[in-house]
């Protein structure tokens, strides 16, 4: 393994730094990298402006030169196509219009917010169409053609069997050129001064000092990275549950049928969202996954508890039984009443009483709530 000087190891530490406290100047200049990259490889493999003698022909849009709408495109459709892919890839945009218009009117933040926020995505999505269209006047290619109807200084023939390091252009177009590039530092003049005023007007009405600031900052990073981590776990404590529950015993073809069929988003009687066909066969099927074991606990401490129940003066343990199955028949006589209760004070998976889940509520439930998709069960 090479090891590094300890000047330039420093000095890579402090740009990795430099890039963690300001990520969003970091990724400014490096979609300012890569439009510059982007332009002269299309300036050099790409751009080939057109020799046309009779700037009357047939055009795309009439009335206007083939060298004008062929160098215009080159300096506005990229722009557009980064300004647009600028916004799509902010994580802010997605967060902003996923689910907005089924969003519960007390999670909403408001109009204000929403528009501050939209603001944010459009001036960040910003900085690559402005540094595309600078890198293009200042080249000059582009604005040259689309301004000089006939740019070369030679027959049309004679420039398609011309190296391009040698073909003459004339004095219109090298005058357009230089008028392009001056053009091109006014324009980055201007972006850099509005840009300036802009940002420092945000940071002069900011509600945060300049730590506490970053203080929110690193908060958001390390709270998406625990949120992922955690909720990670958490979903493959729960797509266990629910294999183990449906591979516990036997399935019929139905079932199999049921969870292979394709899936849409639904939510279940309480207003949690089902996220598979699985998930949503276990909404039905309560889980059982541990029923073998309280089982085993059941049956191995059955005579202890007999046993105790008699030295006790309770009787024995067939009339405990007999006891136990008039109260149970009896709390079945109203399974409304139960499944309310169930519903109001459950605090288990989806909302469910573990007392009673297995025995009571799955069917009565089922029975008594409308909402419930018939084809779940």
């Amino acid at each position: 393994m090479v090891k590094l000087p300890e000047n330039v190891n420093s000095l890579l530490l402090s740009a990795g730094k430099t890039v963690k406290t300001s990520s969003g100047s970091a990724v400014n200049i490096i979609i300012c990298l890569f439009t510059v990259g982007s332009e002269q490889l299309f300036s050099f493999a790409v751009f080939n402006c057109p020799c046309t003698r009779n700037s009357t022909s047939a055009t795309l849009i009439p009335g206007v030169s083939e060298n004008a709408i062929y160098g215009g495109v080159y300096i506005i459709v990229p722009a557009i196509a980064l300004f647009i892919l600028g916004i799509a890839m902010n994580q802010k945009t997605w967060k902003l219009m996923t689910g907005c218009a089924r969003r519960h009117p007390a999670a909403a933040r408001g109009y204000k917010a929403g528009c501050a926020t939209l603001m944010e995505i459009l001036m960040q999505a910003m900085v690559a169409p402005c540094a595309w269209i600078a890198i293009a006047m200042l080249d000059g290619k582009y604005y040259a053609c689309a301004t000089t109807v006939q740019p070369f200084d030679m027959t049309c023939r004679a420039v398609t069997r011309t190296p391009a390091n040698k073909i003459r252009y004339t004095v219109t177009y090298e005058r357009n050129k230089r008028k392009s590039q001056t053009l091109g530092w006014i324009f980055i003049a201007l972006a850099l001064f509005i840009g300036s005023i802009v940002y420092m007007a945000n940071r002069w009405f900011s509600r945060l000092t300049y730590l506490h600031r970053n203080y929110m900052l690193w908060y958001h990073d390390i709270e998406d990275q625990k949120f992922e981590l955690i909720a990670k776990e958490q979903i493959e404590e729960e797509a266990e549950k629910n294999i183990r529950n449906f591979l516990a015993d036997k399935r019929p073809k139905l079932n199999w049928d049921k969870i292979s069929t394709v899936f849409d988003l639904v939510r279940d009687r309480k207003g949690y969202a089902i996220y598979s066909r699985l998930d949503e066969w276990n909404e039905c099927h309560p889980i059982n996954v541990d029923d073998n074991v309280s089982n085993k606990t059941t049956n191995g401490s059955k005579d202890k508890h007999s046993s105790l129940a008699d030295d006790a003066g309770f009787g024995s343990s067939s009339e405990m039984k007999n006891n136990s199955e008039v109260a149970t028949s009896n709390s079945l006589i109203e399974p409304r009443e139960i499944e309310m209760n169930t519903l109001s004070t459950g605090d288990t998976h989806r909302g469910y009483s573990p007392s009673i889940q297995h025995d009571i509520v799955s069917k009565p439930l089922l029975e008594f709530d409308g909402a419930m998709r018939e084809d779940q069960c």
